[in-house]
């Protein structure tokens, strides 16, 4: 009696609906997709305040240590040809510290775009779960992939 109800699926939905029926694409993938794209928007939304926020303080420090020459970061972000021209022997032993001055990205400038680096690294890294596999006649398939 039992192998009298085992109809394959694929069997069973050509029988009822007249064509295949994948419980993923027409149920599953679309609530998948409208979950992870607002859990990535809040996640930017986050960085993105988070960035004002340390825009605003850097602004303040600025702001509030305009007489003060004593912090050096804080001279050289008011000056930034001093930063570019100053002679500190460290950053003629670091590639990265020569590149800054290069660029003339002062040491809180560098702070802020490397916590910013940092948080955009952290959604990278959580996106990379949900890998885009193929291009459909929809648009673009997203696969979950499991990784340790």
């Amino acid at each position: 009696q039992d192998s009298q109800c085992h109809i394959p699926w694929s069997a069973t939905c050509q029988s009822v609906l007249g064509r295949p029926l994948s419980v993923w694409d027409e149920f599953i993938k679309a609530l998948v997709l409208e979950q992870l794209q607002a859990i990535l928007h809040g996640q930017f939304l986050s960085v993105a305040n988070q960035g004002e926020k340390l825009l605003a303080s850097a602004l303040q420090q600025l702001t509030d240590n305009r007489g003060n020459t004593g912090n050096e970061d804080g001279s050289f972000d008011r000056d930034v040809a001093l930063f570019v021209w100053s002679e500190v022997t460290s950053s003629l032993t670091s590639c990265n510290s020569l590149g800054l001055r290069a660029r003339a990205c002062t040491p809180s400038a560098s702070r802020i775009c490397s916590n910013l680096d940092s948080q955009f690294g952290d959604i990278l890294k959580d996106a990379q779960h949900f890998l885009c596999t193929e291009k459909g006649e929809g648009g673009v398939t997203i696969s979950a992939q499991v990784h340790s």
